[in-house]
Order: C-alpha cells, then structure tokens, then sequence
C-alpha cells in the first residue's frame, strides 16, 4: 500500500493547490507525518513524490481561497518542520538532501519579485534546519529583510494581503533569530548596536534576545536547583496483654484470638407488646364552602365501629393566618440566567474568534448562538409578545410570534451544526498554537460543556416528566381506592 500512498499524497497536494483548497492539503500533510513516525515502514524510494509534495505546501505563492483571512501559515510551518524532520532522517553523503533543500529555498528566498507568502515559507523552512543554518543564512540577510518589512509597513498603502505577509516575516525572523543571538553576542544587549547591526529590526530583536536570555537563565535555575526529601518512620502500635503472675519483671504476650461462645446471643431492646387492642382507625372527609367574605369547613366522620354512624359537623374557617413574606419569581431567575449564557457565549466568541485552526468554526457557532438567543430573550421582554385580556391579536403580537418560531427553528438547526463542529475535533491541542489541530482551551472547554449541559437538561427534564406521570398514576389509583371505602 505504501507506493499508493505515496502517491495519493503527491497527486492530491498537486491537485489542491490548484484549487486552493487548504483543508485537504492539511489533511495530506498529517498523512504524510503519520508514514514518516512509522518505524516500520521504509519511505527512501518514494521520497521523490513525497518531498516535492511537502515543499509544494512550504513555497506555494497561494494555499487557499481567502489568504488575508484563512490560516494557511499554520500549514506552511508544520510542512517545514516536517521537512526538517525528513532532512534529519533520511539526508545522508550520497543524497545530500539537505544541502539540495537549502540551495531551493535560498533560491526563491534571494528573488526579489518572489511573494510575501513564499518569501514567509522559505524562511521557515532554513530556520527549521537548525541554528546553523540560521546563523550562516539568516542572520546576515536580516538588515535587508528589515528594509523589506520597513517598506511595506511604513511605505504608501499596499495591498492587505502584503501587510499581513510582511507582518507574519517579521513575526517568523524575531521568533528564530532571538534565541541564536542571545547566544552568539555577549550581554549587554544596547539597543543602538543592535540597530546599527541588524536596521530595522534591530530594537525588536533586542528586546526578543532579552527575553530568550531570562528565559534561559530561569530554565537554568530550575535545572539546578536541589530537592530535599526528608523521610520519617511510619508509626507502629503494638497491641500487648498483661497477664496474672507473671514475675516481677513484668513482661508482654502475644495477642489471641478471643473465642466467642456459639450459645451467646444478642439481645435487643423493643417496646413490649401492648395489652389493650388500639381504637379502631377513624375517617374524616373536609369539604369546604365559601360564599363571599364568609367560608365554612364541612367534617364528615366516619368510625370503623358497626353502631357508630356518620357525624357531621359544620366548622367556620377564618382568614389565612400565614402569608408569604417574600414572593420569589422565578420567571426574573430564569430570564436573567436567559441573558447571561448568551451574553457569555458572544464575548467568547469574539474573544477567540481566530484561535481555532482546528475548527475555525467554533467561535462562529457561539457568536451566532448568543446573538439569536440574546434577541429572543430581549423580545419576550418587550410588552408586544404579551396578548391582550380580551383574547384579541394584533399585527405586533402575530410578528413576534413568527420571529420566535423562525429563530427556534434556525437555532435548533444551528445546534446540530455546533455539534457537528464540537464534537468531530474532540480532544484538540491545548497549548501549541502552532499546531493544526489547535483550538483555544478556553473556548472549546466552554462550547463543549454548554453543548453536555443542553443534554443533561435533556435528560433530567425526561426523567423528571416521567416521575411525575408515575406519582400522578399512583395518586389517582389512591384516591380511587378511598372514593370506593366511602
């Protein structure tokens, strides 16, 4: 299977580069990383579809449709460091794969007419090589590249879509030039040196070496630093029996095993049997009347007696002594819990609207959600969706009806879309950003669990409505039961 593989992935990159279509060519990728962590399978004859394919992905002047919108950098860095890791496994004297590669990518890089999109993956490429490649290559081609970004983010108005290229350069450069400047020049790091040296960038970068150099030196102490475990006996108890002449000098016995009796028995303490038979049970039926300000409470008593007969007693009822001090409404509750998720829903949306490569469109889902929802409550508020006392309808009352079915509709559509998006990424990358199947922890943990919550009300709510229906059933067998002794 492994020469179809190789080329399904060469011919599918191929293909959906030309159609820009970024999500197959990220699925193409991880392909090609799940056969290269294969310790078993042997990839050095098919490396001439599977290489080419994957600097496709790094130097592709356009990966998809919306490149000022979708992730496609994401892409070009994982496929760099899946070259990276090909040059590392399979590059050897005879091959010189890596010296082929680096001589590719310093090529496009060089050409001044080349695109901000392959100018971006063929620096990512060198700077996954190693900090050889970057100190040799990189380094000295920073005050140029510097001039590059200058005139881009300060110049005239350029198109967006450069803006965003030359921003994502300068980003890549401080991100893998910090760490082997901090160990190629000696501290202090002064800032007019580092312009005078590196132009542009140079007070950027200084500030990066700054923090990779704390950040070493943090790491350092926590390498060195010592633990001290002081460990204490565990406590022991010795259970000893002191016995009858045993000497002066006292001494210990090894515990028994005490033997009980199979005649003792255990004796509880119950109330006796009482000697006069209890009265019989006695029945009594309420039927209240009222008649204006007036009520009376009619008793009707039945004795299980043969001469007894039924008494009737005719009881005035007053006013009810208790009153309830505070009236809870439980609609305010419900509505004020109504507003909150919805509001939650589009501040988190929008908080981490890009932060899901994985799924981009999770935020979407709860922004959208919280919006309709936030619209219905608001609504229901609003004295329009209440109906008159004399049963009539107006136009206002009639559109808000249907507004609130159309939006109940779409929002339950909506629903099984979220869980569509939810639950096909479970569980996804908490905390490398650059990884393709990253999502931000907070908004995925947040659209995962108000999702579990809706199905837990579900739940609860069928289970409930079942109990009810039970009581209700025996309740009414009860009443039958009591209707029939009478």
């Amino acid at each position: 299977m492994l020469p179809r593989f190789s080329t399904f992935i060469s011919e599918g990159v191929r293909v959906n580069v030309v159609q820009n279509n970024l999500a197959l060519l990220i699925y193409l990728m991880r392909m090609m990383k799940a056969l290269m962590d294969n310790p078993t399978l042997y990839l050095e004859k098919y490396l001439h579809e599977l290489l080419p394919a994957v600097v496709t992905c790094i130097v592709s002047k356009q990966l998809c449709l919306r490149p000022d919108v979708d992730n496609h950098w994401a892409l070009r860095d994982f496929a760099a460091r899946l070259m990276a890791q090909s040059c590392k496994t399979f590059s050897t004297t005879t091959n010189n794969i890596q010296s082929r590669i680096t001589k590719t990518f310093t090529k496009a890089w060089l050409d001044d007419k080349t695109q901000w999109t392959t100018r971006y993956g063929c620096i990512a490429g060198l700077s996954e090589l190693g900090p050889d490649v970057i100190k040799t290559l990189i380094i000295p081609r920073l005050s140029v590249e510097g001039s590059r970004v200058k005139a881009v983010m300060e110049g005239p108005v350029v198109s967006n879509i450069d803006k965003i290229g030359a921003d994502h350069v300068q980003s890549l450069l401080l991100k893998h030039c910090a760490s082997v400047i901090a160990k190629m020049r000696p501290a202090p790091d002064v800032v007019d040196q580092y312009r005078a040296d590196y132009g542009y960038l140079g007070p950027m970068l200084c500030s990066h070496v700054v923090k990779a150099r704390a950040q070493a030196a943090l790491q350092a102490q926590t390498v060195n630093r010592t633990t001290l475990t002081i460990t204490q006996p565990r406590p022991t108890l010795s259970v000893s029996q002191s016995g009858v002449g045993m000497g002066a000098a006292g001494g210990s016995r090894t515990p028994s095993i005490i033997k009980v009796p199979s005649s003792l028995t255990l004796m509880s303490t119950r109330p006796g049997t009482p000697t006069q038979p209890s009265p019989p049970a006695t029945k009594y039926i309420v039927m209240a009347t009222s008649a204006g300000a007036a009520s009376t409470q009619q008793v009707i008593t039945l004795s299980s007696s043969q001469s007894g007969s039924p008494v009737t007693s005719t009881v005035p009822s007053g006013p009810t002594p208790l009153q309830p001090l505070v009236k809870l409404e439980s609609g305010v509750i419900s509505k004020i819990f109504a507003i909150a998720l919805p509001i939650t829903q589009v501040v988190i949306g929008v908080q981490y609207l890009k932060e899901c490569p994985a799924q981009p469109y999770i935020p979407i889902y709860l922004l959208v959600s919280g919006v309709f929802s936030l619209t219905m409550v608001m609504l229901a508020c609003m004295p329009c969706t209440e109906y008159p006392e004399d049963g009539s309808r107006s136009v206002i009352n009639s559109f808000c009806t249907t507004w609130n079915s159309l939006v109940s509709l779409f929002l339950f559509c909506w629903f099984i879309t979220g869980n569509v998006w939810i639950y096909s990424i479970y569980a996804p990358n908490y905390y490398n950003p650059e990884d393709l199947h990253y999502c931000a922890k907070t908004l995925y943990l947040f659209a995962f669990w108000t999702t579990n919550l809706v199905y837990i009300l579900l739940g609860m709510l069928l289970v409930g409505g079942c109990c009810a229906l039970l009581c209700l059933c025996l309740c009414n067998k009860a009443t039958s039961a009591i209707v029939d002794e009478v």
